[in-house]
């Protein structure tokens, strides 16, 4: 499952699940009623995207949508985006750390490979190769380990298109999936993880390494958080099988970058915001480039990080990004503490306009 950044990630896959959490699912997908949760309009996607006519059901609706501040929009407004590899090259990949499980890794990558059109995946052993996904083996008692069985950070750059264009670049540039082999059961036992769940969880970060963030509340993507569904997938993966996953096939017929939607910034966050652009501007006077904007996403918050060429770096965060895309709220975002810091120092205000 893919984490918050900036203050850890999320819970990792195959942990107990509560009851009620469980039964009010159950009641929402017997009743057919699962509306998307992404926070953003699905709908007016499918009628503006041509790329996705014809396509078999899926639930792109789901994905929790990056960050972006360089779209060319009006105000303070937050540009929601989707992010891919460009797929223009092979995605390449390499796993490495105690208990390797090679030949598990092998079959979880060449199944999402044959899963996902549009991208193709490799998974290289040369230790000096440049990669894009990195998957770590971590140990059982390392502190800084998933909680479950694998969880995903993934980067995006969101600087703005070139040329005309009013978007942003929407490409992936670096994922990092860590695993575990052991797995807590009902009573909070670690546990060896069969080959199945290893694959099926693999298979599960490697769809939010992809650039699905947040979780399909239903169906047959290797994005759902079913333990049944991702076993079932592990298990066709290690005998060579596999699906179309329609909702990650949807994801891979946009255009990088593609806007999903726009969301105004709640009250103060517009004071963090032009205080960042205020800076970005002195940077470019300045003579200082920005060399990265990079957004990250999970579970609940989303980040951006603009980098420049003096070595410095903005932080901004949105605490509560999940939250208020799928309630329709305006957006929360306020800067990491190194960040406040600078803008306090840079403008020399304090008080409750920059709390």
């Amino acid at each position: 499952m893919n984490g918050p950044p900036a203050t850890g990630r999320g819970r990792g896959l195959f942990l107990p699940i509560d009851a009620g959490a469980f039964a009010a699912i159950a009641i929402l997908v017997l009743a057919g009623c699962v509306p998307e949760r992404g926070g953003w309009d699905v709908d007016a996607l499918a009628t503006s995207a041509p790329e996705l006519a014809g396509t078999a059901a899926d639930r792109l609706g789901d994905m929790l949508p990056f960050p972006s501040l360089d779209a060319r929009l009006a105000g303070e407004a937050i540009a929601l985006v989707a992010c891919r590899f460009p797929g223009s090259r092979p995605v390449r990949l390499r796993g490495s750390g105690p208990g390797w499980p090679a030949e598990w890794a092998r079959a979880a990558v060449e199944a999402v490979d044959r899963r996902v059109p549009g991208v193709e995946l490799v998974l290289v052993d040369d230790a000096a190769e440049e990669v894009d996904i990195e998957i770590q083996s971590v140990g059982e008692d390392e502190g800084a380990a998933p909680a479950g069985l694998g969880d995903t950070l993934s980067e995006c750059d969101v600087s703005a298109a070139g040329g005309s264009d009013s978007g942003v670049r929407g490409r992936l540039t670096h994922a990092q999936i860590r695993m575990r082999r052991v797995r807590p059961d009902l009573l909070g036992r670690m546990q060896p993880a069969r080959a199945e769940e290893w694959v099926g969880a693999l298979m599960h970060e490697l769809g939010h390494a992809l650039g699905f963030n947040g979780h399909a509340a239903t169906g047959d993507s290797i994005v759902v958080v079913d333990e049944s569904r991702l076993r079932r997938a592990g298990r066709r993966a290690l005998e060579g099988r596999g699906d179309v996953d329609a909702t990650l096939a949807a994801l891979y017929r946009l255009k990088p970058g593609r806007v999903l939607g726009v969301r105004p910034a709640r009250g103060g966050a517009s004071v963090w915001i032009e205080a960042l652009r205020a800076n970005d501007r002195r940077q470019r006077e300045s003579g200082i480039a920005r060399v990265a904007t990079l957004a990250s996403t999970g579970d609940r918050e989303a980040r951006i990080v603009w980098r420049y060429a003096d070595g410095s770096q903005w932080v901004i965060r949105f605490p509560d990004w999940a939250s208020e895309l799928r309630s329709g709220a305006d957006l929360s975002a306020v800067p990491d503490r190194a960040t406040r810091s600078l803008i306090r120092a840079q403008t020399g205000r304090t008080g409750s306009a920059l709390e």
